[in-house]
């Protein structure tokens, strides 16, 4: 669930700042932060304003290197149906220092995918970016560093893809009051924030931005007739309870 606008907050400016450095330094990065808390989105909205090369790579559930090798030549736009080998050459020669390459989900090799899995996706990411010094993004949960990149089973296999990281960027594991503040005034909700601060405290992006635009949409719709609900955050509260039958 997503609002139908983009509001650039301060996940977008540690974002768009990382994939800038990134691309300009033709560098690998990290961006490591909680689930739901907006990383793919603001990725994407980085792929879609970038005047550049900018392809991104999903690692999908349970992968297999197979699985891997086709969501990387999806992303590159040389096709999925090629053999392994013949795509990770095309995929190798469709990048280069003028690129981009986003890989998100990473977290997902060590998920659903296990150790040898994740050491031959890894590794065939290195070799990527020694070949084509393109800039590249790593973007994961937390368990992408604690599990993958740190763990004591994996650490002496992943070394040098560590090594060639130039920057990891954690995020926050709240939203800032200031993005909830943000995102509220775009939907033209004020008022106090007494009645939902249980709420707030542990909101993900996708449920505050669906949530927000939800009242907006019901208030507007009510106060055209004899209902009149106030575009305030006790509405809110009413729409979050009804939408995700909680008792808040």
């Amino acid at each position: 669930m997503k609002s139908d606008r983009f509001i650039e907050n301060s996940i977008w400016t540690k974002v768009n700042s990382l994939c800038n450095f990134a691309i300009t330094r033709n560098a690998i990065v990290r961006l490591v932060g909680p689930s739901q808390i907006g990383k793919t989105h603001c990725l994407k909205e980085y792929m879609r304003r970038s005047n550049k090369q900018v392809c991104y790579a999903r690692i999908p559930a349970a992968p297999t290197m197979k699985l891997a090798v086709a969501a990387f030549a999806d992303a590159v736009g040389v096709g999925s149906s090629l053999r392994v080998d013949e795509a990770r050459q095309r995929v190798a020669k469709a990048v280069g220092r003028n690129t981009l390459l986003i890989i998100d989900e990473l977290h997902e090799l060590v998920m659903s995918g296990g150790k040898g899995t994740a050491m031959k996706v890894v590794e065939w990411i290195r070799e990527i970016w020694d070949n084509s010094n393109c800039g590249m993004v790593l973007c994961g949960t937390r368990s992408l560093e604690d599990d993958l990149i740190n763990d004591a089973r994996m650490k002496g296999w992943l070394v040098q893809i560590d090594q060639r990281c130039q920057r990891v960027m954690n995020l926050p594991t709240r939203i800032p009051r200031e993005d909830i503040e943000l995102a509220a005034r775009a939907y033209s909700i004020g008022g106090s924030t007494a009645c939902v601060e249980n709420i707030l405290s542990n909101i993900r992006m996708n449920r505050l931005t669906s949530c927000l635009a939800l009242t907006a949409s019901w208030c507007a719709g009510n106060n055209k007739s004899h209902e009149k609900h106030p575009l305030n955050w006790e509405s809110f509260r009413a729409v979050y309870r009804k939408q995700f039958d909680e008792e808040v």
